[in-house]
């Protein structure tokens, strides 16, 4: 019924007109986080002449649950040869405002470079900042525009790299360029193909800055909308390894003996122990968040599982070297050395948390942390064979070389499997079964495993559109679920989605609709919801839902061109024009919206608006572009 309502709508209007929403569909619906209550989303702003939503004002009341930290600042005065030495550790510079960094840029030559394309790439240093460019020239070399944002953060600590991030009043976007260290070289970011990326647009959620960064200041029910000021603290601190130090500081102050509620990781438990570092040094091959917990949540002294429960697949020996980075908790696991050390071994068992050894002494460093357990062995080599090349009597060198990991800008890691003969193990295996991690066996609630396995289930179904099936079965196991906990947000976002992948528009309207009854400014949910209605040709839903997601992200340019093309269809020619320069304004390199927006500019009768972007889509249109009305999605999700 959807499909013939589609061609009856292109019976009635030119197909330029019909093929925008073609133009801008998209991908598999992004799964959303939890809920909050709700804000008016009526505001406007005018565009050419004609209203568009502006954002939703969010209230700057800190969270409660951000209330007990302190800052590493307050841990000075009493700890201050340790607080000395850590700020020389990557993660005490693993996040930064742009102008509290360290400079390992070189910001006096090569500030320029020109990836396969027709787009280029500067960045710019004056007494304002820093800004990002990205410049689109015409098969003549002639600028077609010049684009540029002001950097408001830098991410990663500068050892391998690093990252740049956009600040718009609360939602962080990371920036196309990225610096690399091992060539001291500019370049486009991880996983930014030349002619495809998501340019400016790039979210920058919650789970990746809870590992970057010290302390979010995050909108709990939208942990991926930050506050002002976005970060009570910017880098990793003394509080993430040893908890909120509120209750310390004031307990020190007041000269009592009371319990001292202060972490230390020494004294924990091994699985207590080594959740510190793998809330973020264990990716795994899934990571489920437990009922009701955001990325933020987590705390020193809990248990990994207590926050989220991780599904591997390489957990055990005889697995190849894989290229993720953080996986060096789940290598450990497995490796021989700490199987058989009863829990004494760990992370920081060879890692000093609060320094690193200096390069000079780097190798022998950590070549007695091995001789700690192997003094009485020793190597099995020949000494003559052990002192040349590769090995250099280097433990490591043999038995933890440096593994690829491509996916950011962490470019290597060492094999923390810590195998025998690692060149062995390189040939490929059969792939494990998925299981859920844990240190030790401890006891995990029956329903959390039983939910943990459906959201996995329902987002492997989304990795493989084709397997309905998965899906279908997903869809059973969550359907039992809600009925035991129907305020669960998680459920009925996995839920919905399993229903477009059976090709059930009107089911997963229902099961997101609800999420929406939950939690009214449930962002991500807002948007699938616009992209189910706009693409289903729903005009009056659509409408409705792409300008509420716009209130909520204005900086998404493609939708846009869906609430341009919904508005033309409706009749209202100069909503249509202001929503599409709106987005090209975001995202000029939309050259299918030139397209559009000529041909509406030549229906109102404004012939010069109409040449300009006529004479742009010329200049921009790639030479093999597909011809009008074949399905393109203008930005990767």
């Amino acid at each position: 019924m959807l499909h013939r309502r589609f061609f009856a709508l292109c019976l009635t209007v030119p197909l330029v007109i019909a093929t925008v929403f073609l133009w801008f569909r998209l991908g598999e619906p992004v799964r959303p986080d939890r809920s909050s209550k709700s804000s008016d989303y009526s505001q406007t702003v005018s565009s050419n002449g004609h209203e568009l939503p502006i954002p939703y004002r969010v209230d700057n009341a800190i969270d409660p649950s951000l209330s007990d930290y302190v800052g590493s600042d307050a841990c000075r005065d009493c700890h201050s040869e340790i607080w000395e030495k850590y700020q020389s550790h990557p993660m005490a510079k693993s996040f930064a405002k742009v102008e509290h960094a360290s400079p390992i840029e070189d910001y006096t030559k090569q500030l320029s470079f020109a990836p396969p394309g027709n787009r280029r790439y500067r960045v710019e240093v004056s007494a304002d900042g820093i800004r990002h460019h990205e410049i689109m020239v015409d098969s003549a070399g002639e600028v077609i525009y010049d684009q540029s944002f002001p950097v408001a953060y830098v991410l990663g600590s500068g050892k391998r790299g690093r990252g740049y991030v956009i600040d718009h009043d609360g939602l962080l976007f990371k920036s196309s360029i990225s610096w690399y260290s091992d060539t001291r070289k500019w370049g486009l970011s991880p996983d930014y193909l030349p002619e495809s990326h998501m340019r400016f647009e790039r979210r920058v959620t919650g789970g990746c800055l809870t590992c970057h960064s010290g302390l979010p200041n995050f909108t709990r029910g939208e942990p991926d909308r930050f506050k002002v000021p976005a970060f009570l603290e910017e880098a990793i601190g003394c509080e993430r390894c040893h908890g909120p130090g509120r209750e310390h500081v004031a307990l020190q102050n007041s000269g009592e003996s009371a319990h001292d509620p202060i972490v230390n990781p020494r004294r924990l438990d091994m699985d207590r122990r080594e959740a510190i570092c793998a809330q973020c040094h264990l990716r795994g091959e899934t990571r489920i968040l437990r009922t009701g917990r955001t990325p933020h949540d987590f705390r020193p002294g809990e248990r990994l599982e207590d926050n989220w429960i991780v599904f591997v697949k390489s957990h055990g020996p005889g697995i190849t070297r894989s290229g993720r980075a953080a996986t060096q908790a789940e290598h450990m696991v497995s490796s021989t050395c700490f199987q058989r050390s009863e829990g004494r071994m760990g992370c920081t068992s060879c890692h000093d948390p609060h320094s690193l050894p200096e390069t000079a002494v780097k190798d022998e460093y950590f070549r007695q942390k091995c001789l700690t357990c192997h003094a009485d062995r020793g190597c099995s080599l020949p000494k003559s064979k052990r002192d040349a090349a590769p090995y250099l009597d280097r433990c490591t060198n043999c038995h933890m070389p440096s593994i690829s990991a491509e996916n950011v800008l962490h470019r290597s890691v060492a094999d923390h499997r810590i195998l025998r003969e690692p060149v062995a193990a390189e040939e490929d295996v059969e792939p494990l079964k998925s299981k859920i991690f844990q240190f030790a066996s401890t006891p995990i609630p029956e329903y959390e495993i039983e939910r943990a396995k459906a959201l996995k289930m329902a987002s492997d179904a989304s990795e493989f559109p084709d397997q309905s099936d998965l899906a279908q079965s997903a869809a059973t196991r969550l359907k039992q679920l809600i009925a035991k906990a129907p305020e669960d947000v998680e459920l009925y976002i996995a839920l919905g989605n399993c229903e477009i992948l059976q090709d059930r528009p009107r089911e997963a309207e229902r099961w997101w609709t609800k999420v929406l009854q939950l939690n009214p400014r449930h962002e991500q949910t807002i948007q699938a919801l616009a992209a189910l209605y706009h693409d289903n040709f729903q005009l009056v839903p659509a409408e409705r839902m792409l300008k509420r997601f716009i209130a909520m992200n204005p900086w998404h340019a493609s939708y846009y061109g869906r609430l341009a093309g919904t508005l033309m269809h409706r009749g209202d020619a100069a909503g249509a024009i202001a929503a599409a320069e709106r987005g090209l304004e975001l995202n000029p390199s939309l050259w299918k919206l030139h397209g559009f927006v000529a041909d509406v500019y030549t229906k109102v009768g404004d012939r010069a608006a109409a040449l300009r972007h006529q004479q742009l889509l010329a200049r921009e249109r790639p030479a093999d572009a597909p011809a009008e009305g074949t399905e393109v999605r203008e930005q990767p999700e």
